[in-house]
């Protein structure tokens, strides 16, 4: 099982973007990104956010929950049009996923 050190580095290479300009668009300063690439810091929620926002990756991703690899969907079509459909199934199962998080259980 990946770490998220290991993921973020992974979703850094597959942005295509430097490390600089990572921590330039997430708000981070470079030392702190290059601390958690390596292991040597955990991220925090927020960091792990602003990670995604900046490589196109989402939390979930990041983080290793492993969502976007159980939803499924079944289409006639592997086209430009189904890939669309899945990435915003996965989108709106993340947002239902957090959004649960900070609900208030019933009394």
């Amino acid at each position: 099982m990946k770490t998220v050190s290991q993921r973020v580095a992974e979703a850094i290479a597959a942005s295509h973007k430097s490390q600089r300009r990572i921590a330039a668009e997430s708000g981070l300063s470079q030392s702190m990104l290059s601390r958690i690439v390596a292991g040597d810091r955990e991220p925090q929620l927020p960091e792990l956010l602003a990670i995604g926002e900046a490589t196109g990756f989402s939390l979930r991703q990041l983080s290793g929950d492993g969502l976007d690899e159980r939803v499924q969907v079944a289409a006639r079509s592997t086209g430009p049009s189904a890939r669309q459909l899945y990435g915003q199934m996965v989108y709106l199962a993340e947002l239902d996923s957090f959004l649960e998080s900070f609900a208030v259980p019933e009394s």
